[in-house]
């Protein structure tokens, strides 16, 4: 499991809600589904699933999440639809769980107990970042 070990407390899966706001990336409205997350080929990658409805609209994706030695970050690779949707990269530093993409990015924290994570994602606009959406993710 190398270092993905960091990630144990997501593996399992996960009840997700949230509210998305009005923004270039869409309506607004609420979150609400699924997200699942597995040790695949030998432990050495996370499968990461989602399935929500985000303002009522079907959403599935998936994303693989590697180690990447030279940035002492977690390599995030989003498909959606069949289609790569790009890099991200993401950092556990004791509950708070970060991650930073291209224009978009998560800021969070999980419970003590790890059983819950509370975040928003964020988008770029202009020189400031605007909040996208607030999510909660329960465990199981």
């Amino acid at each position: 499991m190398n270092n993905l070990k960091k990630l144990k407390p997501f593996l399992g899966k996960w009840k997700t809600e949230g509210v998305i706001e009005k923004s270039p990336m869409g309506p607004s409205g609420k979150l609400k589904g699924k997200d699942s997350y597995s040790l695949i080929d030998n432990d050495e990658f996370i499968l990461h699933t989602v399935e929500v409805k985000m303002a009522k609209k079907p959403v599935k994706n998936c994303e693989v999440i590697s180690y990447d030695p030279k940035k002492k970050k977690f390599a995030m690779y989003a498909f959606e639809n069949g289609q790569m949707q790009g890099l991200q990269h993401g950092i556990l530093k004791g509950h708070d769980w970060q991650i930073d993409g291209n224009g978009i990015r998560f800021r969070g924290s999980f419970n003590k107990s790890f059983s819950r994570l509370s975040g928003e994602w964020q988008y770029k606009e202009k020189s400031s970042w605007k909040r996208w959406m607030t999510l909660t993710l329960t465990k199981k």
